[in-house]
């Protein structure tokens, strides 16, 4: 069995430079060798050789004996090589476990050595952790009230953008306090300042705006009512002249009629004959027109009326009609169940037909058929 050495190096080249990294332990600097194989590979170039000069004739009886011990060679080297691998594997193995089991109690020990120093390393990164996001917390809430300016400035109560307007304007960036984040933080209140003004003019306008808005509707309103009202007083005027005027054609007519009457009369005593004589024939002209027109009347009211009469009548006649259809309908039903009832309790269909028919005519004391 052959084995493994280990050598070490003073130093290793790494990415293309020379480190020696002082007081520690260097994975470089460490190099295996398996030499196991050393002897093997001096035959294995004679067995090359050899195998080189060889040439065979396969078809031949010897040729081919010769060519089988040539193979038969071949693989008993290949088999000194396995046996050499397992061994030296096995070997190598036992030898990785403790490699593995040093390698463990130098690491433990290693990690000790480091969590001396990697408490109080944590303690500082976790402090400057947290610095750093208190700080970035305050501007992100500058920021946020910035946007929230732009974005909500209808929303806001105007008093309360004021208020934290001015609070942000006498608020002063102290470099101490905001360390390295003091440039970034003056941006953000800048900006927030900036973002209140824009919204509180925004607002104070959109409000002067909407006060206009309320100012001309209730004006406008202010000119509806007043104008309803003078309109209602119009339309009083207008019926109140409407009335006056009425009353005085009433008048001019009573007037006119008066003066008419008194001409007539004074026209009837003056041409009496005359006068009598075309006023009688005017008369009786008017009476016949008036008879005339009132028989048309009548006429035609009477056709109406006989006409609504008709339909009265055939609309009744049709309904009676459709009653008494109905009425037979549903009692020729009753007595049809009647009927197949009495022809069920053993009956002939004569017999029940002429018991249904006697009791329909009601000739039959106490016995009714319930339709």
């Amino acid at each position: 069995m052959g084995k493994t050495e280990m050598t070490d190096h003073a130093e290793s080249n790494i990415g293309g430079r020379t480190a020696s990294p002082p007081g520690g332990i260097d994975s470089h600097q460490i190099r295996l060798e398996v030499t196991v194989y050393n002897e093997l590979r001096g035959q294995l170039a004679s067995l090359k050789e050899l195998s080189a000069e060889k040439k065979f004739d396969y078809e031949d009886s010897a040729g081919n004996k010769a060519a089988r011990s040539h193979v038969y060679l071949l693989r008993r080297s290949k088999a000194a090589v396995e046996v050499i691998r397992k061994d030296s594997k096995a070997a190598s193995i036992a030898y990785g476990k403790r490699v593995d089991a040093e390698a463990g109690d130098i690491t433990t020990e290693i990690q000790t050595m480091i969590e001396v120093h990697t408490g109080p390393l944590q303690a500082i990164e976790l402090r400057e952790t947290e610095r750093k996001a208190r700080h970035e917390m305050r501007i992100a809430a500058l920021r946020e009230s910035a946007e929230q300016a732009r974005t909500m400035w209808m929303e806001l109560p105007l008093e309360t953008m004021q208020d934290f307007l001015s609070a942000s304007e006498d608020g002063k960036i102290n470099p101490d306090a905001w360390e390295e984040y003091a440039d970034e933080a003056q941006q953000a209140r800048d900006e927030t300042v900036a973002a209140l003004r824009d919204a509180i003019d925004k607002r104070e306008t959109y409000d002067g705006e909407q006060a206009e808005l309320a100012r001309l509707r209730a004006e406008a309103d202010a000119r509806e009512a007043q104008d309803a009202i003078e309109r209602q007083q119009r339309e009083e005027d207008a019926r109140a002249e409407e009335a006056a005027q009425r009353a005085r054609e009433d008048e001019r007519r009573h007037a006119d009629a008066e003066a008419l009457a008194d001409r007539a009369k004074w026209e009837r005593e003056l041409q009496a004959e005359r006068d009598r004589s075309e006023r009688e024939k005017a008369e009786a002209e008017t009476a016949k027109a008036e008879a005339e027109a009132r028989a048309a009347n009548a006429e035609r009211e009477g056709r109406e009326q006989a006409e609504r009469n008709a339909t009265q009548a055939a609309r009744k006649a049709d309904q009676q009609r459709q009653e008494r259809e109905a009425d037979r309908e549903h009692r020729a039903t009753i007595n049809r169940h009647a009927r197949a009832a009495l022809v069920t309790g053993g009956l002939s269909e004569h017999d029940a037909e002429t018991a249904i028919t006697l009791i329909a005519q009601q000739l039959v004391p106490n016995v009714r058929v319930n339709y």
